[in-house]
């Protein structure tokens, strides 16, 4: 199976001028508690005021919150407008959900690919493209809705051009 992953990786780097800046792996993730808000913006970057809704409710119910803040894309391929997201944020208590927030045991995966983009969200195209080429050079198929975790968002929230923003984007995946 590693020899089989090295003559992937050297057929990779001899079909293309440059190497990926980006290294996909493969792991399991664990299902986790969220409160989340799901609903549908124009842009991914049009997301901040589901951010803004699903904090100020945490906030004030005085949650505690852990893990990482999280997007979930909801739609199977990507389009040019009117994407259906849901934010995320694992939280430790039980939370009472109102009209738009919803709390439940977000399921874990056994297989996810797994790419980190460290950069900006302008860029971070970039590290979609490199994870879904990767997959279907792999002989994997998407089973499911993909995740982009903002380990480091960005600072001030909402600012697509920050340098130092670190995410990682995580695709369920399965053999074909």
């Amino acid at each position: 199976e590693r020899l089989e992953r090295v003559e992937r990786w050297l057929h990779q780097i001899e079909q293309e001028d440059s190497m990926s800046k980006y290294d996909v792996v493969i792991k399991k993730i664990e299902p986790v508690k969220v409160a989340s808000i799901r609903g549908v913006v124009p842009t991914p970057p049009d997301q901040g005021s589901m951010w803004q809704e699903l904090m100020g409710y945490l906030n004030q119910q005085k949650a505690r919150m852990i893990g990482t803040p999280m997007a979930i894309y909801h739609d199977g391929e990507f389009q040019e407008r009117d994407w259906d997201i849901e934010v995320c944020m694992p939280i430790v208590d039980e939370m009472t959900p109102d009209k738009r927030l919803k709390v439940y045991n977000l399921p874990g995966f056994e297989t996810v690919a797994c790419v980190v983009h460290a950069g900006p969200f302008v860029t971070i195209g970039e590290a979609y493209d490199a994870v879904a080429k990767w997959i279907g050079e792999n002989g994997y198929h998407i089973v499911g809705p993909w995740r982009e975790l903002n380990l480091r968002p960005p600072e001030p929230p909402g600012n697509q051009n920050d340098l130092n923003t670190l995410n990682e984007i995580q695709f369920p995946v399965e053999k074909t």
